[in-house]
């Protein structure tokens, strides 16, 4: 298997940034329209799911922040900061688990979703939708694994780190 390397990827966090700001001006565009009549509910209708959006957003990114990681056959390099870490996957990695959001018709995150990778040592990384597309990268970095898939309506990293620590 050729190289590849995972990093945040600035268009999809440029098109989500889009996608908060419109929500955010929505409830003025309708008080100019309206000549400030419903601006109230307007708000908080629109911002509620904006909200959650950018909490997402910046757990995903902050997450993912100068983060590389390098898969080059059968080994995973991560690299944070000025911190190394080698692995190999089909010894270091004991449980993938691949995180994404329900499918429904009108699914408000439906580009957020992350994998998270239990190793050997208890240790648990993640891998979020800003670096990768998470379902092509569970089938094409864990050949040597079988990974369960989880749907959920928020996939919160934090939700899931505290619920990994009461396992």
């Amino acid at each position: 298997m050729a190289k590849r390397i995972y990093h945040i990827k600035w268009k999809k966090v440029l098109y989500h940034s889009i996608f908060f700001w419109i929500g955010l001006l929505f409830p003025v565009a309708v008080a100019i329209i309206e000549n400030g009549e419903y601006t109230l509910e307007y708000f908080i209708f629109s911002s509620f799911l904006w909200v959650f959006h950018l909490y997402l957003l910046l757990e995903y990114y902050f997450e993912d922040f100068s983060k590389r990681m390098i898969v080059d056959n059968d080994k995973l390099v991560i690299i944070k900061g000025k911190r190394i870490t080698q692995l190999s996957l089909d010894r270091n990695i004991t449980h993938i688990t691949h995180y994404k959001t329900k499918d429904y018709s009108r699914n408000p995150f439906p580009d957020f979703g992350f994998i998270e990778m239990e190793l050997s040592n208890g240790k648990r990384l993640y891998l979020t939708s800003l670096s990768t597309d998470t379902e092509k990268a569970a089938k094409l970095l864990f050949r040597y694994h079988r990974f369960e898939t989880k749907t959920r309506f928020y996939p919160s990293l934090m939700i899931q780190k505290i619920r990994s620590k009461f396992k």
